[in-house]
């Protein structure tokens, strides 16, 4: 009986099968098995009832063998399946509360919307009653608005905040970068209004030649001609700024009569104010006849040029039947408009704020010029500064953060924000010089 064991042909030597390595000793006692088969064929004087006899022993010991090995394999089997189904157990219990997590994240969103929505109804309800609690104010008081009590509120938040800003300072305590965005703008500090524009009636004479002759024209050290600041413009002409009324008429007194430059007094630019989603269809007369008639509680004890209205432009607003008109107003008006917060114009009750009067190209994205002005025929994307519209913005779509083209072009550290982001460095910067040829009174 062989038991299916194939007996190999008999080789020289008996430390090769102990030499070789076995999975299991099953595969072992084959071997060993056939090994020993073939020691007993190679024996020339063994008789053959004696090798049958051996035959059958090599044979039950390995069907033994065999016996005592499966139940093992079975043993290590039956192991490794109940491992494996605790594993999958696990793994749906897992999932399963992984499912219930997110379940309860999701109502909880939900319901996060839904009081978000709620808030949104109440603050809408709060803003209409103030406005009418503002309208019976100004009846009640004489013309006393709410929105002059809020812009003091404003002030006096502002105060509070540069103050604790000056006490961290004293105490050298650094402010995150956060907590520098979260700060209210700095409170505009009017420049000096009160300007003279000084060239030369010489053609060949450069902006250096003029300051040089001016120099000389007035010796402010011996007069005690006080000008706080001198800038270079265009031209080859300088700007010389005065402190006061007086000053500025002092120093044109100086330069009238003088036979080498020219000097004439500088006109300062009128301040803007927006009307936010204003309806398109209001023509530039709708909108100053409603602001004469429909507000004259602001335009109370105000001369004619005080009052006086230029629509500047416009700008599209989200909804296609509404604009953001820019008007041009007197210092007077500018300072009412901007604290009422709102006017009415024909069956609206719109908002009106300050305009900066920076000029930024929409096309190469930098300042003092439009698109029409600009030298540029590229279109850069003022959310990451690519040579491509927003609308195309690899970096919106893939919820990436901003990267400021004027700010990267200034080499500074902090880009991530638009290029007409309000919290920009640079557009503050400019924002500034800008604001610095306004009266606003």
């Amino acid at each position: 009986m062989n038991f299916g064991l194939k007996i190999p042909k008999a080789t020289s030597g008996y430390g090769e099968w102990e030499k070789a390595s076995y999975t299991c000793k099953l595969d072992e006692a084959t071997a060993c098995a056939g090994r020993a088969k073939q020691q007993l064929n190679a024996a020339p004087n063994l008789k053959g009832e004696l090798k049958i006899e051996a035959f059958k022993m090599l044979d039950r010991l390995f069907e033994i063998v065999k016996k005592l090995e499966m139940p093992s394999k079975t043993k290590v089997e039956k192991e490794v399946m109940k491992q494996m189904h605790r594993e999958n157990s696990k793994t749906e219990m897992g999932t399963s509360n992984l499912k219930n997590i997110i379940e309860e994240h999701s109502k909880v969103l939900g319901e996060t919307v839904k009081e978000m929505d709620r808030l949104r109804t109440v603050i809408r309800r709060h803003e209409e009653k103030m406005d009418d609690t503002a309208q019976n104010a100004e009846k009640r008081d004489g013309g006393h608005s709410v929105g002059e009590l809020l812009a003091e509120i404003r002030e006096l938040k502002r105060l509070t905040q540069e103050t604790r800003v000056r006490t961290d300072e004293a105490q050298g305590v650094i402010p995150s970068y956060a907590e520098v965005l979260s700060r209210p703008p700095a409170a505009r500090v009017d420049k000096p209004k009160f300007s003279v524009i000084v060239g030369s009636k010489n053609v060949i004479d450069t902006s250096a030649d003029v300051i040089e002759k001016l120099r000389g024209a007035l010796d402010a050290r011996r007069s005690g001609l006080k000008i706080e600041r001198l800038r270079r413009v265009r031209d080859a002409k300088v700007v010389l700024s005065c402190a006061s009324k007086e000053e500025m008429e002092k120093l044109s007194e100086q330069l009238k009569n003088d036979k080498n430059l020219t000097a004439e007094v500088a006109k300062n630019k009128k301040p803007l104010v927006v009307l936010k989603n204003l309806m398109a269809y209001n023509t530039d007369d709708d909108i100053r006849t409603a602001l004469a008639e429909q507000n004259r509680h602001l335009l109370e004890d105000l001369s004619a040029d005080e009052t006086a209205v230029e629509v500047r432009y416009r700008r599209r607003a989200r909804n296609q039947q509404e604009c953001h008109a820019v008007l041009q107003v007197s210092p007077e008006l500018w300072q009412r408009l901007t604290s009422a917060g709102r006017v009415y114009i024909d069956l609206q009750h719109v908002r009106v704020q300050d305009q900066s009067p920076l000029v930024q190209c929409t096309r190469c994205l930098a300042y003092g010029h439009g698109r029409k002005q600009c030298a540029d025929d590229v279109d850069l994307c003022n959310y990451c500064g690519g040579p491509h519209l927003k609308s195309s913005c690899t970096q919106l779509a893939a919820a990436q953060a901003p990267k400021c083209i004027n700010c990267t072009r200034a080499k500074l550290t902090e880009t991530a924000h638009t290029a007409f982001g309000d919290c920009c460095p640079v557009r503050r910067k400019w924002d500034a010089l800008a604001r610095a040829a306004i009266a606003y009174g």
